[in-house]
């Protein structure tokens, strides 16, 4: 008799417990489902927009005769500072054979703009050859 008059208690707390907890998480799951409205009242996706795909570029391959270079910091030195503009797809300088391959975006930088950049470092360029690809 005892344990029916304890699982009475226990159920009846339960229920209580479910209507008490229902009653405060009202308030909130309603403010929550305001939030999710548009001021229409209908439902918007919550998923991060996602931008489309860049428009391809045009990848151009250039290479340049740079003079200067004395040691492999230098062309370092050149490497990182061509990496900052975000037109410079890759990079690769060779200080013994005087020259710089860059492939660059060239949608949103122009060759002479290398040539420029690189001359802003502090050392002699110019465009050697042209490859498109």
């Amino acid at each position: 008799m005892k344990s029916q008059l304890g699982i009475k208690v226990l159920k009846l707390t339960l229920f209580l417990g479910g209507i008490l907890g229902a009653i405060v998480a009202s308030p909130i799951l309603s403010a929550l489902d305001q939030e999710l409205k548009t001021p229409t009242g209908k439902d918007q996706t919550v998923l991060q927009q996602v931008p489309p795909p860049p428009t391809p570029a045009k990848i151009e391959k250039i290479t340049l005769t740079v003079g200067g270079m004395k040691s492999q910091d230098d062309s370092e030195k050149i490497k990182n500072g061509l990496k900052q503009n975000p037109g410079i797809l890759s990079t690769d300088c060779d200080q013994k054979a005087a020259t710089c391959r860059v492939e660059i975006a060239s949608l949103q930088i122009k060759k002479e703009d290398v040539v420029t950049m690189i001359k802003k470092l502090g050392y002699q360029a110019s465009l050697k050859t042209e490859t498109k690809g």
